[in-house]
């Protein structure tokens, strides 16, 4: 399987079980573990963001481009999946 790293993203906002962000992403993405650039911890599982393209003048798609402050990435913290999943 093809691998994505989005080295660049930033935290943009902390909720209590969530995180918003500027990941690079698209939406065949939703589902990855985002992890912690520092200690390599999983943070979370990216879930949704802005749309991923647009139509340009000539009516052809083409990816959006956002600002590292328009991003909409938000992934779910791990922490409230942790209860949910049966170690066992």
């Amino acid at each position: 399987l093809p691998t994505k790293i989005a080295d660049s993203g930033d935290v943009l906002e902390l909720f209590s079980d969530s995180i918003r962000s500027n990941l690079d992403a698209y939406t065949m993405n939703s589902g990855s573990g985002v992890f912690n650039e520092k200690t390599g911890e999983l943070e979370g599982i990216l879930i949704s963001g802005k749309s991923d393209f647009e139509l340009d003048d000539s009516g052809c798609l083409k990816s959006q481009r956002l600002s590292n402050t328009e991003g909409d990435e938000m992934i779910t913290k791990i922490q409230t999946i942790w209860p949910l999943i049966d170690l066992f």
